[in-house]
């Protein structure tokens, strides 16, 4: 019985991360969809841009929560 308790347990702390890196994943692309990274700057140039510590603060998020289980 302790090991279908364990699988179980497992199994939820397996679900939690999913959800919470999907959230992240969602919340990045949902700034990648913002002004900051769309539209036309003000010297007429694209802000399709990318600042690399925005991506890296996220890829770090992403990858504690994979790492973590």
């Amino acid at each position: 019985m302790n090991y279908i308790k364990r699988l179980q347990r497992e199994n939820e702390e397996a679900k939690r991360r999913l959800q919470e890196v999907q959230d992240i994943c969602q919340q990045y692309r949902a700034e990648l969809l913002s002004p900051k990274f769309t539209g036309v700057d003000l010297d007429g140039s694209s802000k399709d841009y990318m600042g690399t510590s925005d991506i890296d603060i996220r890829l770090q998020a992403i990858h504690s929560i994979a790492m973590n289980g």
